[in-house]
């Protein structure tokens, strides 16, 4: 019985080895779509947070203003760097938070006709609106535009061996017109202060001349004398 056994065993053990060895290809592309199905969703789920960070940077608008940031640069020995401050307008204010440097240079503030004379002579020819020389830091200053016009701020490194880190914090303050700031400041005064007052006089004015009107219409009665 158990000879029958064994040989019952060796036959299905040979039977399985046989299943397993023709089943291979079917077995490795199975395993082989699994692993690409499973890659497929982990994409998938990249895309998603990928596209979910799109979304939150598009949301928040981090850019804010172009070209106007809080960052830090490196300019090479006799270079410059500049800032488009964009188009502005009359009473717009460009606000220099801070500019720190780790040595001296020099800090501009140039219109659009100032800056093209700079680029165009290759950085020789050096006009401009304000100027701070020689500064290592600024902080607190603020330019106010008088017209209107793109306008820029420049930093140059004029030393002739050694770069510049220098740390710039730079902003824009926009003006806006109160909205018919005079008509609101009479309509303000005419009906807090004018108006109660007048109501006053009236409440108390009133019932004196109607007292007054009162006794002018009324006869006197006569005096007898006996």
């Amino acid at each position: 019985m158990s000879k029958k056994e064994s040989e019952f065993i060796k036959s299905l053990k040979k039977e399985l080895k046989k299943h397993w060895e023709d089943t291979k290809e079917e077995r490795e592309r199975t395993h082989t779509g699994a692993l690409y199905e499973k890659f497929l969703k982990k994409m998938k789920n990249r895309k998603m947070v990928f596209g979910a960070i799109l979304l939150l940077f598009a949301i928040t608008g981090i850019c804010n203003i172009p070209n106007v940031s809080a960052d830090e640069v490196d300019i090479p020995a006799l270079s410059y760097v500049y800032y488009n401050m964009g188009y502005l307008e009359r009473n717009d204010k460009i606000l220099i938070n801070e500019i720190d440097s780790d040595g001296t240079i020099n800090v501009y503030i140039m219109n659009e006709i100032q800056f093209n004379t700079l680029q165009d002579s290759g950085g020789l020819t050096w006009n401009y609106l304000k100027r701070w020389q020689d500064t290592i830091y600024l902080s607190g200053w603020s330019f106010d535009i008088t017209e209107n016009g793109y306008y820029y701020v420049v930093l140059y490194n004029k030393a002739l061996l050694t770069g510049r880190t220098v740390y710039v914090d730079i902003d824009i303050s926009y003006y806006s017109e109160p909205a018919d700031g005079g008509t609101n400041i009479f309509w303000n005064l005419l009906l807090f202060i004018v108006i109660p007052i007048v109501a006053i006089v009236l409440v108390i004015a009133i019932p004196i001349i109607l007292i007054r009107r009162h006794k002018r219409k009324s006869p006197k009665e006569p005096i007898m004398i006996f």
